[in-house]
């Protein structure tokens, strides 16, 4: 099984915080990441995200392109300041792969949670980190984010 988490593209800087929309360029960099995507085997039955207006537009820009047979939702849980550790507990028992659009510092803490790591890995706007997992055990297999080399 799979998971996929992906912090939200970039968010112009207003307020309130929670009504903050992908800038041009915020929108450009999920368009690419949703291409990595593609073309590198990301295949989630479901996307998932905070319902917060920044990560809602990078769920549905990545939906547009994969196509996740489970559609997109909003769910508790992945608001930036929520606790990581009944996500990760939750995590263990999914079934299908999942793909989970949400924000800093919640996407670092939960991913330092899955492969038992201490401090929070940091997370770019719309990058990903791609974890298999077997039985019980979370194994961080790749990272990406639009401003590497070899962008698609």
């Amino acid at each position: 099984m799979r998971v996929f988490l992906v912090r939200h593209g970039e968010a112009a800087q207003m307020s309130p915080d929670g009504e903050r929309p992908l800038t041009s360029a915020g929108r450009d960099e999920v368009a690419r990441l949703a291409a990595w995507c593609a073309a590198h085997g990301v295949h989630p039955a479901e996307i998932r995200h905070s319902g917060i207006l920044r990560a809602a537009q990078t769920a549905a820009i990545l939906a547009a392109r994969l196509a996740p047979s489970g559609g997109v939702r909003s769910v508790r849980g992945l608001a930036p300041d929520d606790d990581a550790a009944p996500l990760a507990a939750e995590l263990v028992h999914e079934t299908h792969a999942v793909l989970l659009v949400t924000h800093m510092p919640l996407v670092g803490e939960l991913a330092a949670l899955l492969i038992r790591r201490a401090t929070p890995i940091p997370f770019t706007t719309a990058q990903i980190a791609c974890f298999d997992r077997d039985g019980g055990v979370f194994r961080l297999t790749e990272t990406w984010s639009p401003g590497e080399a070899g962008d698609a």
